[in-house]
């Protein structure tokens, strides 16, 4: 009997000690230039939960969708800007695979968004026509508010 309260003591002081535990992966955002050419940017990335978080007051990375009426259709448009404020980003698209793709964002997803920027002003806001849009939510992407992450805490 005393075996099996250690054993359950133990156990229970392991479990305990986790219960704050699990992957974290913070995914800084960050918008990439063309390396043959750096003052054309390709795509941003991110995670919009980071971004928010962020100890600064400029970054963020996101995309929404408009509908237009009487068969309109729909539109994606994604940003993102830099820790700076410096570097912004975005591109719109009426792709039926991009739509279909930004719906599927929540809260704390990771983005990546690229763009295909030829001809366009190569002075800020970057824009373009998006090229690609990834999108994956899983629970390492989640900012640990409280011990991981330095930035803002949520109001």
């Amino acid at each position: 009997m005393k075996t099996l309260q250690t054993i359950i003591l133990v156990t229970a002081v392991i479990f305990s000690s986790n219960a704050d535990a699990g992957a974290y992966n913070p995914a800084p955002l960050e918008i990439i230039c063309d390396p043959a050419d750096c003052s054309l940017w390709i795509d941003a990335n991110g995670s919009m939960g980071n971004a928010r978080f962020s100890a600064n007051e400029f970054e963020f990375i996101g995309c929404r969708l408009r509908g237009f009426p009487d068969g309109g259709g729909m539109q994606v448009q994604c940003e993102a800007q830099d820790a700076t404020g410096t570097v912004k980003l975005s591109c719109t698209s009426s792709d039926v695979a991009l739509v279909a793709t930004v719906q599927a964002i929540s809260t704390y997803s990771w983005i990546l968004f690229g763009i295909d920027n030829t001809g366009n002003n190569p002075l800020p806001p970057y824009g373009g026509e998006c090229t690609q849009l990834f999108v994956s939510t899983r629970s390492f992407q989640i900012p640990d508010t409280q011990n991981q992450n330095p930035g803002r805490s949520p109001n």
